[in-house]
């Protein structure tokens, strides 16, 4: 995965979900098991250039989004491109920028 940085505004509405299967065991191994996320956030944001990507983060990012950032909000994430072309939030902050469109 590749490191993103992007700034953009929230254009779709927050898609919050539990993830049901978080104590199923996947394997012997434990180590792989308890990194299983509980929860997740999906939704799009519009960046500068006018393109749309789609982000999502997991557990405490998604719980922090929820609470914290609404449809029309100006957000800075840094984040993980994942193999589907979408950005794995690892850090959020909703920001204004006076001189940036």
């Amino acid at each position: 995965m590749n490191l993103v940085i992007v700034y953009g505004e929230i254009v779709s509405e927050l898609e919050f979900k539990f993830i049901y299967d978080r104590y199923y065991k996947s394997s012997k191994n434990y180590e792989q098991d308890k990194y299983k996320h509980t929860s997740i956030v999906k939704f799009a944001i519009k960046l500068l250039n006018n393109s749309v990507i789609k982000v999502y983060g997991y557990d405490d990012i998604a719980d922090l989004i929820c609470r914290q950032c609404k449809k029309n909000d100006k957000i800075l994430i840094e984040g993980r491109l994942d193999s589907n072309m979408k950005v794995e939030i690892m850090k959020i902050k909703k920001i204004r920028f006076d001189n940036i469109g």
